[in-house]
Formats: C-alpha cells, sequence, structure tokens
C-alpha cells in the first residue's frame, strides 16, 4: 500500500495513457483534496480507462529526498521493477480503516463496564468522516494513555465494592464505578428483529453441506461485493442486492447448523471446518452491520458517498447499532432521535453485553 503521504509531498496523479494530471479538473487543491475526493476520481479514471490502475508520479521530486522519507516504499518498489525516482507508480484506491467502532469517551470507556476501547476498534469521536492514518495513530496513544491513567481508579472503585451488591443494585453500583459515553445528535441504526427466508434452500441437502473451500469462495466473493457496491460509491439499489445476498449466505450457514451456539457446546477440538464456518457467520454479521448503517444514512459525508443521496445533510449525525433492549427503551422516550444526549447505560447482564454498541461513520 502506497502512503498517502506521497500525496502530500507533491505527487500527481496521471493517466497512464495520457500522462496528464486529471486532479486539477475536480478540485481547486488538486491531489491535495480530501481521500474521499481523490479516491472517486481515481476510481472514475479507472473505470473510463480499463487498465485497473492510474499513475502516482513524484518522478520530479530530488531523488535523495525520497530515499530518505519513504525508504521502505522506496525499496518495496524497486524489487518489484519499479524506481520511483524515475518513473510513475500505478496506484488504485483500496479499503484502509473503518470509521467508527466501540462507542468509548476520550478516556477509552465503552458502555460494558470494565471494558475499554483504542485504536481501530474504537469509535472515541476524536476522528472525522475521513479517517486518516495519522489520526487514527494519534488517537490510539491519547486514549491509550487515558486508559492507562483511569485504570487504577477503577480497580480502585471495584474493591470497594461487594460483588454481590453490584448484581443487586445495576444501576446504583454501576454509575459509582463507571460512566458510559455519551453521544449527541445521533442516528440509531435499526436492525431486522428476525431474518426473513428470500430464498429457497430445497437444493441444499443434507449431504450438500458448506465446507471449508466453499466458505473460503463466499468469502472471496464477499470482498468483491463489498468492494463493489459498499466501496467508494454506494446506492439503495446495489446495498439491497448485497443484503439479499448475504441473507441467502447466512440461511445456507443456518442449514448446517454451526451457528455460535451450537459450537459452544461441542466437546473436543473444533475442526477447520468449523472453524471456517464460524469465522464466515461472524464476517458476514459485520458485512450486514456495515451496509445497514449506509443504506439507513440518507446523505453523503466524508468516506459515505451514495449517489441517489450526494448531498450533506443539515446536521451531522453519529450512526449508532444499539442492542434491541436500548432500541426499545429509545423507542418508548424518544430519546434516539438528533439533538437529545444518548446516554449509553452501563451493560452487565451478560447477554446483552456480546452486543456492544457499534457507531459506522461511513
Amino acid at each position: 500500500m502506497i502512503s498517502e503521504a506521497l500525496r502530500g509531498e507533491g505527487g500527481r496523479l496521471t493517466c497512464p495513457q495520457t500522462g496528464k494530471r486529471f486532479m486539477l479538473k475536480i478540485d481547486e487543491r488538486a491531489e491535495l483534496a480530501p481521500r474521499d475526493i481523490v479516491a472517486r476520481a481515481i476510481a472514475e479514471q479507472i473505470s473510463n480507462n480499463g487498465l485497473g490502475y492510474v499513475h502516482l508520479d513524484v518522478s520530479h521530486l530530488p531523488e535523495q529526498f525520497l530515499r530518505e522519507h519513504f525508504p521502505q516504499i522506496y525499496q518495496t518498489l524497486f524489487n518489484l521493477g519499479i524506481d520511483m525516482t524515475r518513473e510513475p507508480i500505478p496506484v488504485a484506491p483500496t479499503a484502509h480503516y473503518s470509521c467508527g467502532g466501540v462507542v468509548t469517551d476520550a478516556n477509552g470507556l465503552s458502555d460494558v463496564i470494565g471494558l475499554y476501547a483504542a485504536g481501530e476498534v474504537a469509535y472515541t469521536g476524536l476522528h472525522g468522516a475521513n479517517r486518516l492514518a495519522s489520526n487514527s495513530l494519534l488517537e490510539c496513544v491519547v486514549v491509550g494513555r487515558n486508559i492507562a491513567a483511569d485504570l487504577p481508579r477503577y480497580l480502585k472503585a471495584l474493591d470497594n465494592l461487594d460483588t454481590v451488591d453490584v448484581y443487586d443494585n445495576l444501576h446504583l453500583s454501576a454509575t459509582a464505578i463507571w460512566t458510559a459515553p455519551t453521544l449527541k445528535d445521533i442516528q440509531t441504526i435499526k436492525l431486522p428483529s428476525s431474518p426473513t427466508i428470500l430464498f429457497n434452500l430445497s437444493h441444499c441437502d443434507d449431504t450438500d453441506i458448506v465446507t471449508r473451500d466453499y466458505a473460503g469462495k463466499i468469502v472471496t466473493e464477499l470482498k468483491v461485493l463489498m468492494t463493489s457496491y459498499m466501496g467508494i460509491t454506494r446506492n439503495a439499489e446495489s446495498l439491497e442486492q448485497i443484503l439479499i445476498q448475504i441473507q441467502q449466505w447466512q440461511q445456507w450457514l443456518e442449514k448446517t447448523r454451526l451457528n455460535q451456539s451450537s459450537m459452544s457446546t461441542l466437546d473436543g477440538t473444533i475442526t477447520a471446518n468449523e472453524l471456517a464456518l464460524f469465522q464466515l457467520a461472524r464476517q458476514l454479521q459485520l458485512a450486514t452491520l456495515v451496509i445497514q448503517s449506509a443504506y439507513q444514512r440518507y446523505e453523503s459525508r466524508g468516506g459515505h458517498y451514495r449517489q441517489d443521496y450526494p448531498h450533506l445533510a443539515s446536521t451531522p449525525r453519529t450512526s449508532v447499532i444499539a442492542p434491541l433492549s436500548k432500541l426499545r427503551e429509545a423507542d418508548k422516550t424518544g430519546s434516539k432521535e438528533g439533538g437529545i444526549d444518548w446516554l449509553l447505560q452501563p451493560i452487565i447482564d451478560d447477554t446483552e453485553a456480546r452486543v456492544v454498541n457499534t457507531v459506522a461513520n461511513i
């Protein structure tokens, strides 16, 4: 992966067929435009040229400067037969970091008592709709340090509480040792309460069980679908198509009876087949969460671009996927709408604690 720092240092994006820069016509900032604008421009060029890439040219920069500032990139490309000091680099957009994660405050506290989160897994609110690598690294250092500073307080408070009291007086005990994060202007992402079978699975008989190899093929297809329809540009029709396909795969997996609950009761070592199916189930679940977040956001913002909703909403909202019990309570109080603070109540019950609030900004 080529660092975006090359763009920042003056790299030029050009069409491989004409050698001309194309960002000059798209944005006044040219190659220094935000990541989402540049990514869409590259994708459009690739769609038109049919080559699968564009050129990033830094050969106009001093050779010594490039070697000193980008030694690893220089060496990697050189080993591949590309001298970045003399010739352009073929590049294409790629998935980088997910925007969002487990909701925390600036000290890393989530809505699960005792669970801290930082880095790529966390949504701290310290980054924007375009999450750059440098932002997440700095964020990880800052929040990680805050977690380390808060841990002694939490452990001391935990020692002062009787374990029985924590479960007998949930709210009193929880608020005494743990402060759940609070969000403003949220958009609650609602998930189907129960899946609807959209396909006839009669073709999948008892002998036609999803094997590890077939699970691998599904993962490959899932990557292609997510890249094509959940990548740089999205629209309702394509997102609906992915959801239907994922639902088909999930129903097929369900038929194998190798879901999380059944695997937890298996004796002995889990086979490679079972592990592959378990991993696939989690991948499909995660894909569903991200797709639903994009499907229910009727605007374009940063890395999330909807062709059918190309403009910004008047109020930026944080998409929150919450446990169903939280959604039911929010429906009663009306606190799920924007403009009202969303207090993520601490979770103690083991069943509910398996679902941590997740934010998807994309």
